[in-house]
């Protein structure tokens, strides 16, 4: 386990990062490379975060540095994954400045299989397997759970179960302002992009190259 201090408002506080389940990985991609910075966005405009995917709670604590207004909602099916966010959230889940839940984010509500990998950010949600153990939830239960009614940003890294929260029924696209989106191959890709295509977004790479690229910004059109 590794122990390291960030600046975070008011002061430094410690992050837990298991040595080699990919946490390491994450924080550099996070906090150095700073993958979901938006640039375009005001620090103050920013009030409501849907972070699905949300590992060992990185992310959030990102979100939170950028738009400190804002509330985070966290989820994270993988049960380890959800121990270190709980573990490293805690000040936050405290305060109410995070919820965290334990599920999938899918198209439905039900219950879904789970495959784990060495690298915890790998595992994923698989819809039609043999052990549905996993509770999932939709975007539209979420914010009915959480009495929501309009998210400025929605973080999405769900390690291939994209094609299965932009399908079906995603009316719900009316009420996000932002995407930012790792896409994890050619079918997510398109079924996302259809998606954002149908609901008025601009989709750019977060890096230069949007055909080679797997990370996407999408932000409704003003």
């Amino acid at each position: 386990m590794a122990v390291i201090n960030i600046q975070h408002s008011p002061g430094k506080r410690c992050i837990y990062l298991r040595t080699f389940e990919g946490d390491i990985d994450i924080f550099y991609e996070i906090f150095y490379k700073k993958i979901y910075a938006l640039p375009t966005r005001q620090k103050g405009a920013v009030q409501t975060v849907v972070d699905l995917g949300a590992n060992v709670g990185l992310s959030a604590l990102y979100f939170l540095q950028q738009y400190p207004n804002a509330q985070v909602i966290c989820v994270e099916p993988e049960a380890s994954n959800f121990k270190m966010l709980t573990k490293n959230l805690q000040p936050e889940i405290a305060t109410g400045k995070v919820e965290a839940l334990q599920v999938a984010a899918m198209a439905q509500d039900g219950f879904v299989s789970f495959e784990s990998a060495d690298a915890k950010y790998n595992s994923r949600v698989v819809q039609g397997g043999f052990e549905n153990t996993i509770p999932s939830v939709s975007i539209p239960t979420l914010m009915e759970r959480f009495e929501i009614d309009h998210i400025d940003l929605l973080k999405v890294d769900v390690e291939g179960a994209e094609k299965y929260i932009f399908s079906g029924n995603i009316d719900w696209l009316q009420k996000v302002d932002d995407v930012i989106i790792e896409l994890h191959s050619d079918e997510d890709r398109a079924v996302c992009m259809r998606a954002f295509k149908q609901h008025n977004f601009v989709v750019e790479s977060v890096h230069a190259d949007l055909a080679n690229e797997h990370l996407f910004w999408a932000s409704r059109k003003k």
